[in-house]
Formats: C-alpha cells, structure tokens, sequence
C-alpha cells in the first residue's frame, strides 16, 4: 500500500491459498487498520500518515466503482471502515481521502480482478490451484 497503491510496483491482486485465503484475510485487516489515514504532513503519536489522499474526485469514484463492483458479486470488506472516505476537501469539494479497503474473496468475473486500481483497494483471490 505504500503511496496508497498508486505505483507501477504496487500489489494489485493478492493470490492466496484457498486454505489459508480466510485467515490471511483477516490477518491483513488487522495490519491495514493499524495504519495511519490522513494528509501527509499530520502526525499521530511520532508516526506521519501512511494512507494518503487520492490525487483527484475521479480516482475516488474509480475506486467507489470498483469495490460496489466486487461486493455485488460477492466480496467483502474485510477491514473496518474499507472504502469510508475521510474528511472534507478543499474549498467545500468533497475529500479524496479513502481508507484502504480489503476485499475478499475476489473472483475472476470482478473488475478488480482484471483492472489495475491504483488506489488503496487490496483485493485477495483464493484459488485451489493455478
């Protein structure tokens, strides 16, 4: 998630083994939901915001897009507040500002399964075998 997932490097889809996809999941929420959301000046206890805002409206709906997409076809999100955007934006325009969402299980018939989302949405396939 580093740089809210808006790298060329970035995990896109996460593959786990169906067998362990449920407790990886759950294991990964607790990690994303300790890291810090807000603007990346603002410290909370020494520690500067690891989740930043998006850089445009667009790129929120994008990511609004894709994860209604995944949890209409079955996804969950696995962390609290998944999704929830934060604050106000500037100048009263809406905030850019998304907590990551975890998404599981992910499925090939799901945008986020073929769509690269440069954003904070980590979606987790299980699978049996590749």
């Amino acid at each position: 998630l580093s740089f809210n997932g808006q790298r060329c490097t970035a995990l896109k889809l996460l593959f786990v083994p169906k067998d362990h996809a449920e407790q990886f999941s759950n294991m990964l929420a607790k990690r994303v939901e300790a890291m810090s959301v807000g603007l990346p000046w603002e410290s909370t206890n020494s520690k500067y915001s690891q989740i930043t805002p998006l850089p445009n409206q667009g790129r929120v709906e994008y990511m609004k897009t894709l994860i209604e997409d995944a949890v209409g076809k079955g996804a969950t999100i696995v962390n609290k507040n998944g999704g929830m955007i934060v604050g106000g934006g500037n100048k009263g325009g809406e905030s850019t500002l998304m907590v990551p969402a975890l998404l599981y299980p992910v499925t090939p018939d799901m945008k986020v399964y073929e769509e690269e989302q440069f954003g904070p949405v980590i979606p987790i396939a299980p699978y049996d075998s590749l």
